[in-house]
């Protein structure tokens, strides 16, 4: 009976070390995983900007030309965008900032501000709209880029020829 209990207890042991060995590697095999998903799910063309909040102003270079944006980071800021607004100063604009670069396209909705619009990724110009007009139910436009963009910039009307501003051109926040 005492060796029969000596085998159970040494099958209970190397039973209990292998369930260990078991979890061990399960957990290390879990966390390769996990993690392996974590870095599939983030895309490489993404706004990584988390110090930026809506309503913030940061000034921007763009073609290596300085304009002091605000910032419209929610979906609610993003929405409301400039309109109802009837003047920008010139040097000042919007930019708005994308978790995920995508084709978004902007609109002329309430918007009394004649604009130009650039959309941005990874740092570079991809897509310009000059001369957005003034909205009205005659002139209401929407613009569908041809490019992916994380960031794109509204500004005065004038800016982009003013400036020489082309496809290519850099972009760069400015701390």
């Amino acid at each position: 009976m005492k060796n029969f209990q000596k085998g159970a207890q040494g099958t209970i042991v190397v039973m209990l070390i292998a369930l260990l060995v078991l979890v061990f590697v399960l957990q290390a095999f879990a966390k390769k995983v996990f993690f392996q998903t974590l870095k599939e799910e983030v895309p490489t063309k993404q706004a990584v900007v988390p110090y930026l909040s809506d309503g913030m102003f940061v000034d921007v270079l763009v073609g290596g030309v300085k304009v002091n944006a605000e910032i419209a980071k929610s979906a609610a800021k993003r929405t409301k965008g400039l309109s109802k607004r009837y003047n920008l100063d010139e040097g000042k604009g919007m930019l708005f900032v994308f978790e995920k670069a995508g084709k978004y396209p902007f609109w002329n909705k309430d918007t009394y501000i004649p604009l130009d619009i650039l959309w941005i990724e990874n740092n570079k110009v991809v897509h310009i709209l000059e001369g957005l007009p003034v909205y009205n139910e005659k002139t209401a436009i929407t613009e569908f880029p041809k490019a992916e963009a994380n960031f794109v910039l509204e500004v005065s009307e004038g800016f982009v020829k003013k400036n020489n501003i082309k496809l290519g051109d850099s972009f760069k926040l400015q701390n």
